[in-house]
Parts: C-alpha cells; structure tokens; sequence
C-alpha cells in the first residue's frame, strides 16, 4: 500500500487522514501492521481519521469519530497521555454555516477535554490562510507563515484566540519550500492551509514543518517533532491527610462529593475527594488514619474499574482486527 511505505519512509509515528472517503467507521490492522482507524462519511466525501505505527498500537487509549469532519485520539507517549484532534475544514467553496457549524463542534469538543486542554493537538486540512503574525496576533501566529490571510483565515485566528492556541507550523523560521502544504491542480498556486495547533502549555515540541510525502496527493505533510522524557514515579514524601466522617455530616458530604464527580467528569476523583474533604470537614488530631469511608473506596474502585473497560474494549477491538487481518 502506497500510503503505508510513505508512513514507514517518513518515519511518523501517528498520521492523521483528511478526505478519507470511506462509507464506514473503521478500526483495523493494516498489512504491514499499523493500525487504521477513520470515520464514515457520506457520498464518498469527507471523513477524517488516525494511522497509528504498529509500536504504539498498545498506548492507544481511545479513538473517537465525532463527525466526518472531527476526529479523536488519545494515546500515551512514554508516560504523558497526549490527544490529538483531525479536522477536515469546509472549503471556501462551503457556505459560511457549514463553517460555523464546524467550528461549533470543535469548541465543544474542546471544552469537553478539560485537564487534557493542554496537551492536546489539533491538526489536519483547515483550508484557510493565514499569513504571517502581527503585532496584535503574534501570540497565535508566528512570523513565518505563508502567504496572505484570508476570511477563513481570520475565523481560525479567532478560535485560537479562544483556546489559547499557537499556530505551531508558522513558528519555526524555514525557507518558502517547507511552508505551503498545498499546490493548485495546475500546479501554479501554492498556499498554506494545514497546520498543527497547540497550547502555550506545551513546551516539548523542537520542529514543525511541511515536508514531501511519497504518496500521491494535493497536499503535503505537515511535520511536528516532539522531545519528550520518561515519566519517573517518586514516593510521596508529604504525610497523608487524615479526615474524620460522621453521623452529623455523612450526607452532606456524600451529596457534595457526587455533585462535584458530576461536573467535573474528567477531574481526577481522589483530588475531588480530597479538595471537598478540606473545604467540609476538620483534620482530626492525634488520630490513626482509618481512610476514607467505604462508599468512597467503592466509587473509586467502580471508577477505575470503568477506565479499565473502556480501554480493554479498545484493545479488544485491536487485538480482533489483528485477528482478522482485514487489509484495504
């Protein structure tokens, strides 16, 4: 397969796919062992989606198909779970609701990430300029873009704003030729329309550029080089705290504990746990530590158990398509 032998060649360690065109959501193992996983689309158009290396198929946390513009990975790199997001942006050719539609969804997709925001990508074909930064933008736009922006160009400028968000390929200073990622069919227009964003948080990307890809297509790949270290677990040198529940605040702090799991569905429980713990009730003096009480373990074992689930049920779908050895 042509796209594969591109892969391996440009040794990339996660491709994201735009204009997949494939009529089913697909989660399969391709021939030379990599894994393949897309959205559906309709009428042959569209549809976004994931090449993952065969070494990293086992630190995939989750793949999420939102539409057939939007697409969701999460995957551990070397400790640090990282998600990265694939967009296929409208055209200019698209009305300006169709636009904002895609938009829309991709802020809510974002604002659902919440600890996650930052270190998430978000990447793929916007189909927007947007030129080189000013004065007023420069914290989103570096000063090495290509070419002039657009209208669609001044949209995506607004929604990094919003997030916070750098456009990571107009930062690095690069000659002409590893800046536009796309050419006009007649092959006399060149321009600038896929990139990779991230947050101000990340600090561990060295390069990003767009470079040759020995698969036939209009555009070309964009590029992003990440340093990152293995994580190294330390004791905890700080004493536990110790909290006391009775009979007097039992409900109260039941009720507070399953209000705040509620909405913070992506927060870390014991840190829920412990916060609402501080806020409700007093650290008792000279007293053993008898834990936290047994409907909290139980949440926190169910909670956990369900992580676990979900991410057997990925690696179950993994492991079957390996099985199947379905090759397209």
């Amino acid at each position: 397969m042509e796209l594969e032998g591109a892969f391996e060649e440009g040794d990339i360690q996660v491709l994201g796919l735009s204009e997949v065109r494939r009529a089913t959501e697909t989660l399969q193992i391709t021939k030379n062992n990599h894994l393949l996983a897309h959205s559906s689309c309709e009428n042959g158009q569209r549809g976004v989606g994931f090449l993952v290396h065969r070494n990293l198929i086992n630190d995939v946390n989750e793949f999420r198909p939102i539409s057939d513009r939007i697409a969701l990975l999460s995957i551990n790199f070397w400790g640090k779970e990282i998600r990265i997001i694939q967009v296929y942006a409208p055209t200019s050719a698209a009305t300006e609701s169709d636009s904002e539609l895609f938009y829309e969804k991709l802020s809510e997709l974002l604002m659902q990430q919440g600890e996650f925001l930052k270190d998430i990508f978000v990447m793929g074909d916007f189909n927007s300029q947007v030129g080189k930064g000013k004065n007023k933008d420069e914290c989103v736009i570096g000063r090495y873009g290509y070419g002039k922006r657009n209208k669609r160009g001044w949209r995506l400028l607004r929604f990094c704003e919003e997030f916070n968000l750098k456009i990571m390929n107009t930062f690095y200073k690069k000659r002409e030729g590893r800046l536009w990622t796309w050419m006009s069919p007649n092959q006399e227009f060149k321009a600038q329309i896929d990139y990779i964003l991230t947050t101000n948080d990340i600090n561990y990307i060295t390069n990003c550029e767009a470079k040759n890809f020995s698969c036939y297509s209009d555009h070309r790949v964009v590029t992003c080089t990440l340093k990152l270290q293995k994580t190294k677990k330390f004791k905890r040198c700080n004493p536990k705290r110790n909290y006391k529940v009775t009979n007097e605040n039992a409900s109260a702090y039941q009720t507070e504990i399953n209000t705040q799991i509620l909405n913070n569905p992506t927060k870390n429980i014991t840190e829920i746990i412990q916060n609402v713990s501080k806020n409700m009730i007093q650290e008792p003096k000279n007293q053993s530590n008898k834990g936290l009480p047994t409907t909290i373990k139980e949440m926190i074992k169910n909670r956990e158990k369900m992580k676990c689930i979900r991410k057997k049920t990925l690696q179950d779908k993994i492991q079957g398509a390996a099985r199947e050895r379905n090759v397209f």
